[in-house]
């Protein structure tokens, strides 16, 4: 009786895939939806006649819960131009209107968005936003 001899592993395998394996581990402990790379949600842009001191990273309120956060703000002609995320779940209709808000004493902003029409919207146009100085 002969034995057949061992195959001996690839260590650069190994290593490769011990490496992958850390990494989803690693993902999936810290939450993975929370990275900088990864969809944050569904993306609308609002248009403002100005920035009413909302900056990149505040938070975005549906009905008084946290669905989203500000990701950019710039200028678009003579408007202020916020681009935001909102949770996939969240339906944000073709009627919708949008708002600046003051949340803290501090002057911490926030977008406040009142969801409404049935079609889907990509954009909030400046007919239908509020700032916190109008």
């Amino acid at each position: 009786m002969s034995s057949s001899p061992k195959r001996e592993r690839d260590p650069l395998r190994t290593g490769i895939f011990g490496l992958v394996l850390v990494i989803c581990i690693v993902l999936i402990a810290f939450g993975y939806a929370g990275l900088p790379f990864w969809p944050q949600g569904r993306v609308y842009d609002a248009y403002f006649s100005d920035a009413g001191g909302i900056k990149p990273g505040n938070a975005v309120y549906v009905s008084g819960f946290k669905v989203g956060k500000v990701q950019a703000v710039g200028l678009a002609g003579d408007s202020a131009k916020v681009t935001f995320t909102v949770d996939r779940h969240v339906a944000v209709g073709d009627q919708s209107l949008a708002a600046i808000r003051t949340d803290t004493i501090l002057g911490e902003r926030s977008v406040a968005v009142s969801p409404a029409g049935a079609g889907r919207a990509t954009s909030i146009p400046l007919s239908r936003t509020t700032t916190p100085y109008t």
